[in-house]
């Protein structure tokens, strides 16, 4: 069962905004997190989708749960 509903808040470092070379900090310019709400739980498939609006526009990242 998902730990979160759809309306519920979240908050993360977008995936978008880090690096995952070897020879990096793993984070691209100033570390940003956004605040966001869940907009979908998809509970066969066990993932969720997570949405944030901010000043440079909406971005929507997915998440697994276990």
């Amino acid at each position: 069962m998902c730990p979160y509903q759809v309306g519920d808040p979240y908050s993360w470092i977008p995936d978008a905004f880090t690096n995952h070379s070897e020879d990096s900090s793993g984070v691209l310019g100033a570390v940003v997190r956004l605040n966001g709400r869940v907009v979908q739980v998809h509970e066969e498939h066990r993932w969720f989708r997570v949405e944030a609006t901010f000043p440079g526009g909406t971005l929507r990242e997915c998440f697994k749960f276990i």
